[in-house]
């Protein structure tokens, strides 16, 4: 069984990337808005378009939104992962609640 702890980390990380990619720099932008994905195989996230198809491995576990978080003032990418990671916990449990029975 794969290390919660360890999946909170990667998925906190792969949030922060899409979200100031998408919303805070503008670069690597995707159609509509980015999505979180989960490769139940690989035990590994990702993000793209939420208008990609998911495939046969693959859930999608949630869509960001421009304004997702209140104000982030000059917080940085690591600022957001570390917040998602310590204290983000209804986000964390939404997910799990989308992968649980995957892992």
């Amino acid at each position: 069984m794969i290390n919660q702890i360890e999946l909170r980390e990667r998925f906190s990380k792969i949030f922060a990337e899409a979200y100031f990619c998408q919303y805070i720099r503008r670069e690597n932008v995707v159609m509509n808005d980015p999505a979180v994905v989960f490769d139940y195989k690989s035990n590994t996230f990702s993000w793209g378009s939420s208008l990609t198809p998911n495939g046969n491995e693959t859930v999608h576990v949630i869509t960001l939104e421009e304004g997702f978080f209140e104000d982030l003032g000059d917080s940085s990418q690591e600022d957001l992962a570390l917040f998602i990671e310590s204290a983000a916990d209804d986000l964390w449990r939404e997910v799990m609640s989308k992968i649980s029975d995957m892992i």
